[in-house]
């Protein structure tokens, strides 16, 4: 048997010398008497005196016994079924722990007016509590994505304090697995604490997969111990997706903002409010209201709304939807949105030789469906690529331009695009038959570099994005995108691609094997749309490399031409943006710039890319709302873009504890609902059975008997 803490217990069995004092001290002393039969009194005295003192023995053992139970009970005995181990610290506890919390939006979530954060932060001051006096404590969270040894358990105690809620920087599981890189040096036991809820979305694959290297990498060296904080039931709706398209209808902009609600398992009633201004005049304020019903909402319990606004002057505008009634988060209650209306611009096509034959289809296309009722077309010029060469794109008079089967262009040329696209504009890149494989100049521009062309002789069938992709909008819904006749217009050669990172961007339309076709990626201020497959192949080419633009279903053709248009000369997403992510503005001009965060507060900052001719960039979006961009010297607004969390940040989809425990190994995690709780946990674990519970029964016979001894002696 060991004891958790001695000090107790020895102190107690040193305590036994106060009973013994006080026996002595109050021993009774005979009185002498002059009576006749002194005889029977001497032989009555002698046997009362030899019981009395067996009595007040008895007595003082019992008083003894007494504080040593009392003692052994502040001491917690255990008992090892195996030997205790030696890098253990006296009294029991690891000697290095970590707190590892989860810091995102989801543990916002209140019941009675309380955070799940709160309760953990409170569930860790118990822990410290509880943890050896001599252990070394670190402190991770998800915000910063990392942590480390704090002085003292003070300095631990104020980390802990200090956590506050916010977009992560890192996922839950990738955190973690820090923490075990940090403590698996260390020597001697070591213990993690996981503060957090279960939430899927904090356990991503890749992440999930370094956790579990990590921890086989300790050699169960570690202990864990998991918190958890997850919601009973989840009340919360989601307001997420947000999505701007821009275009012009005679002569006036006109914006549609979507935005999906996703609901729990009981969806409600409720309203969703829109608000919107320019922010040249902040009080031109426009404000409209959708409400929703249960029966909205479909089998997914998903809605999607939209708001149009028609007649609006060319500007940037910024505004909120907001769901009403609030709920327990109130993260994904609310979405922030920028877009920006322009004059009308040119369309450039660049084509190979002759270029007026290579661009008819896309060309024609664009303007067919630009020229609606009630929309104003934009103008077009077709360019060879020595034209394109010499073509001044930095005057401002495009809107966008498509690469139709690009040669090898030069650094010079390439740059004068990025340039163009940073400040605004958007550039398609339809890869063909003359692209020139490992042109590394082109990675910044499409996100990665053009390896090889693959034959795909059988033709290979188009499959879009299961969501809703911008460049699918003109199908208007994901359902209708899927059930369009794909297999009629099939590849049969395209490119691969070595993505940047090995991270392709957002795919609208892959192949059966998942390799992507048609993806678009937002660059500075404009947008990139990249196409694997030419969209130049003439009826007349031997060998085309595929049948999109002259396949027999030439409406689908028609809506992806115009999806690609739409999205290259909208701009409006490309200002709304996650966390962490960096802005790319256009504020031309300004030598410095003054950036007006969501709360208010102002960063003044020198823009040293006025002079390169490109866009000012913003890295601190680490808070969620409407940020502006005011010239330094005028204060005149130049730019703005807005910040919404990921879905992923305020998804409260919880993971099974048994598959979460699959990723640590052979130790997973043991479950504690409470600080008080650890030591029986730790027990568990080590193979200890706590005396504490038969210690406090004898404490309890004992002193009743005490109680029952005294009340007998001196009655």
């Amino acid at each position: 048997m060991s004891l958790t803490d001695g000090t107790f217990f020895w102190a107690a069995c040193a305590a036994i010398l106060i009973p013994i004092l006080i026996h002595v001290l109050t021993r009774g002393r005979p009185r002498r008497a002059v009576f006749p039969p002194l005889s029977l009194i001497e032989e009555r005295y002698i046997s009362n005196r030899r019981r009395f003192r067996l009595k007040r023995f008895l007595l003082l053992a019992l008083r003894a016994l007494v504080l040593v139970l009392f003692g052994l009970l502040l001491a917690r005995p255990v008992r090892h079924r195996t030997p205790p181990a030696e890098t253990a610290l006296p009294g029991g506890g690891a000697r290095t722990a970590a707190l590892v919390f989860d810091t995102s939006l989801r543990m916002d979530y209140e019941k009675s007016g309380r955070t799940r954060l709160d309760e953990a932060k409170e569930f860790a001051e118990a822990l410290l509590d509880r943890l050896a006096a001599d252990a070394r404590v670190a402190v991770f969270d998800t915000q910063t994505g990392g942590g480390a040894f704090q002085v003292d358990r003070l300095a631990a105690r104020e980390a802990v304090a200090r956590l506050r809620t916010s977009p992560p920087r890192a996922p839950l599981a990738e955190t973690l697995a820090r923490a075990v890189e940090l403590l698996k040096s260390e020597p001697g036991e070591k213990e993690i604490f996981i503060l957090a809820d279960r939430a899927a979305a904090g356990w991503p694959d890749e992440s999930a997969r370094r956790l579990a290297r990590a921890v086989d990498g300790a050699d169960g060296s570690i202990r864990f111990f998991f918190a958890d904080f997850t919601p009973e039931a989840n009340r919360s709706f989601s307001l997420t997706d947000l999505r701007v398209d821009l275009e012009r209808v005679r002569g006036k902009g006109e914006a549609v903002i979507r935005a999906a609600l996703a609901a729990p398992d009981s969806p409600s009633s409720g309203r969703l409010e829109l608000t919107v201004s320019p922010i040249a005049s902040p009080e031109d304020e426009i404000a409209e209201a959708e409400p929703f019903a249960e029966e909205d909402f479909d089998e997914n319990n998903r809605l999607e709304k939209r708001f149009t606004l028609r007649d609006l002057d060319d500007g940037i505008y910024q505004g909120t939807i907001v769901k009403t009634p609030p709920d327990p988060l109130a993260a994904d209650d609310r979405l922030f949105f920028t877009f920006e209306i322009r004059p009308p611009k040119k369309l450039l096509f660049a084509a190979p030789d002759p270029a007026e034959t290579r661009a008819v289809f896309m060309k024609s296309a664009v303007e067919l469906q630009s020229a609606a009722p009630g929309r104003a077309p934009f103008g077009s010029e077709v360019l060879s690529y020595d034209e394109l060469r010499e073509y001044p794109l930095s005057e401002g008079d495009a809107a966008a331009i498509f690469l139709l089967d690009p040669p090898p262009l030069s650094s010079e040329l390439v740059g004068r695009i990025e340039r163009f696209v940073r400040n605004g504009g958007g550039a398609g890149f339809f890869l063909g038959r003359r692209t020139v494989p490992e042109q590394n100049e082109l990675a910044p521009l499409l996100g990665g570099t053009p390896l090889h062309p693959v034959n795909l002789p059988e033709g290979a069938a188009l499959v879009p994005d299961p969501g809703t992709h911008a460049l699918l909008a003109g199908f208007g819904s994901p359902d209708r995108a899927r059930s369009a006749p794909w297999a009629r217009l099939p590849v049969y050669r395209c490119w691969r691609m070595e993505w940047n990172d090995n991270t392709p961007p957002p795919a609208a339309l892959r192949l059966a094997d998942g390799a992507p076709v048609l993806v678009e990626r937002t660059l500075g201020g404009g947008r990139v749309v990249l196409s694997t497959t030419p969209f130049s192949d003439l009826p007349s080419d031997p060998k085309a490399w595929n049948r999109i633009t002259t396949g027999d279903e030439a409406w689908l053709f028609l809506l992806l031409a115009d999806g690609i248009a739409r999205v290259l000369t909208g701009g409006g997403d490309s200002l709304n943006i996650f966390p962490y992510e960096t802005a790319s503005l256009n504020a031309e001009g300004a030598a410095k710039v003054e950036v007006v965060l969501p709360d208010g507060e102002s960063l003044a900052q020198t823009n040293a890319e006025a002079a390169a001719g490109r866009g000012f960039s913003f890295t601190g979006t680490g808070q969620l709302g409407a940020y502006r961009v005011l010239d330094g010297e005028t204060k005149t607004p130049l730019a703005a873009f807005s910040v919404n969390p990921r879905p992923a940040d305020v998804d409260l989809t919880p993971l099974p504890f048994d598959r979460l425990c699959e990723f640590f190994g052979t130790t997973p995690p043991a479950r504690i609902d409470s600080a008080d709780r650890l030591e029986a946990v730790r027990g568990r674990l080590d193979g200890r059975i706590d005396l504490y519970s038969l210690a406090a029964l004898l404490f309890g016979l004992v002193l009743t008997a005490e109680l029952w001894a005294a009340g007998r002696l001196y009655d």
